[in-house]
């Protein structure tokens, strides 16, 4: 036998008819209203540790800079060496015989 979808969703409606309604408990509202007070209180930087922050950004600064510039000079240098003539007529093998 099948059975009528219509009959069964008014029939679970039915039976909701004389249910109550939930309701929290009464000190849920405050728990929540205090942890967002909690989450939404401004929190305070001392002095001092703007100062190591800033210390410390100015090294990573100093670091950066001195890699950029070292890496300049080094590029310019090895510009120079390939441009010499002196490397061109250098052989890195000397002997091309592999197989003796």
């Amino acid at each position: 036998m099948k059975t009528d979808p219509n009959k069964k969703m008014m029939d679970l409606f039915d039976s909701m008819r004389n249910s109550q309604r939930a309701e929290p408990r009464p000190q849920l509202k405050e728990e929540i209203r205090q942890k967002i007070m909690m989450l939404t209180d401004e929190t305070v930087i001392p002095i001092s540790q703007w100062r190591y922050m800033a210390a410390a950004a100015a090294v990573l600064l100093v670091l950066n800079l001195s890699v950029f510039v070292t890496s300049l000079r080094s590029n310019a240098a090895d510009q120079g060496v390939l441009n010499s003539d002196s490397y061109a007529e250098q052989s890195l093998v000397s002997n091309y015989k592999l197989y003796e």
